[in-house]
């Protein structure tokens, strides 16, 4: 990230939570960051409604069925 522009963006659709998160979105330059979170599995999509909603939900699914990240239920044993 050496020399990017990185904006974060407050969703218009969302208002702050009952215990003051906003919902943002960050941008590298013209790449969203969050969607890449959600799609390698390091994040999730909240239950509530919000404008990216159908984009974050598929990343998330795709996550799901390659079980990356949060949603690998292998286990391992030493």
């Amino acid at each position: 990230m050496d020399h990017q522009v990185v904006t974060v963006v407050s969703d218009p659709q969302v208002g702050a939570t009952d215990d003051g998160h906003l919902q943002a979105y960050v941008y590298i330059g013209n790449f969203m960051f969050n969607t890449d979170l959600v799609r390698i599995g390091y994040a999730r999509i909240p239950d509530s409604d919000f404008s990216k909603h159908q984009e974050f939900m598929t990343k998330q699914q795709q996550a799901k069925q390659r079980n990356y990240g949060r949603w690998n239920t292998t286990t391992t044993t030493a």
